[in-house]
């Protein structure tokens, strides 16, 4: 039984922490939590590497809010150290985002109603509790999937004005658990990000938390000024207004169903495409999924938070 969890988080998701803290103390688990537990005058990199080497498990929790420099190093300190890694995923968040944190992909906790009923997994991976210790007829319902996705055929480069975007035929379809899908005309779609913000966003994502000061503080800084107004675009270039009927039936979804956002890449092209049309069409369905559908901005709010977030899915299709 672990006798010290150490909860790793950004401090955006401290009220889900002390909750999560409190029901831990609560079935006799003693807890590290930075927040809680940093004294006055302590280092703060030795304290945490200290916490983090001493633990008997390690919980990291991922919201679209966690993906900061500082929780994947701790992670990372985590893994060098072979502490048992839970994580616990909450505000709709996919799996698909253990990818940035982990190499080999953990198995994963989702909190998708509240934290009391995904107790039972979380004590059972911290080997509190057995598997076997709970009853399944405990374990939440399926919700019903309402799924809207945008289809993307025929993807190719273009350039214009000395700029290169993928682009793609495109369908956006609204399928329904509880009816026939709504689709949409055919219309084009064109990337509204290029080379320059995406190497952006791989900087900010990938190389930033390695010397996060200075000069590469400030770069960061405007890198996320224009997250808004990217996922904005991305927004506007799938939801055009010829899709306005099927988004009148996506609109009236209820909130007691899961919804998604897909983004399905048909890369395949027609027997007889030459060799370097072949190319260009894989190349240009990666830079498609590659987007950052995370940020879609409606222009009020990131679609994946707030009361009713949506999570996202990218597919290549499989014949």
């Amino acid at each position: 039984m672990p006798k010290k969890i150490f909860i790793s988080h950004t401090t955006a998701d401290d009220t889900f922490v002390t909750d999560l803290r409190k029901t831990l103390e609560n079935h006799g688990l003693d807890v590290w939590v930075d927040s809680q537990d940093l004294r006055g005058g302590d280092t703060l990199k030795t304290e945490i590497e200290s916490a983090i080497t001493n633990a008997d498990a390690f919980i990291v929790v991922i919201s679209p809010r966690a993906f900061k420099k500082w929780v994947r190093l701790e992670v990372m300190l985590a893994q060098e150290n072979n502490v048992p890694i839970v994580p616990i995923l909450i505000n709709g968040i996919d799996l698909d985002a253990l990818l940035f944190f982990f190499t080999d992909e953990p198995v994963a906790i989702q909190i998708k109603n509240n934290l009391q009923e995904s107790m039972p997994q979380i004590l059972a991976a911290l080997r509190k509790e057995e598997p076997t210790d709970f009853d399944p007829e405990q374990t939440i319902d399926e919700k019903p999937l309402e799924e809207l996705v945008l289809k993307l055929t025929d993807p190719t480069i273009q350039e214009t004005d000395g700029k290169k975007r993928a682009i793609a035929r495109a369908r956006l379809i609204y399928r329904s658990s509880q009816s026939r899908d709504i689709e949409s005309n055919r219309f084009t779609f064109t990337a509204p990000l290029g080379p320059i913000e995406m190497d952006d966003l791989e900087w900010y994502l990938e190389k930033y938390y390695i010397w996060p000061i200075g000069v590469f503080q400030e770069k960061a800084k405007r890198i996320e000024s224009k997250f808004p107004q990217w996922g904005k675009s991305l927004f506007d270039a799938a939801m055009q207004p010829l899709c306005n009927h099927v988004l009148e039936g996506w609109n009236k979804v209820s909130t007691d169903s899961d919804k998604r956002f897909s983004v399905l890449v048909d890369d395949d092209l027609p027997d007889g495409a030459q060799t370097d049309q072949q190319r260009q069409s894989k190349q240009a369905a990666t830079l498609l999924l590659a987007l950052p559908w995370e940020l879609l901005h409606d222009g009020k709010t990131y679609v994946m938070m707030g009361a009713d977030p949506l999570t996202v899915r990218r597919q290549l299709v499989n014949r």
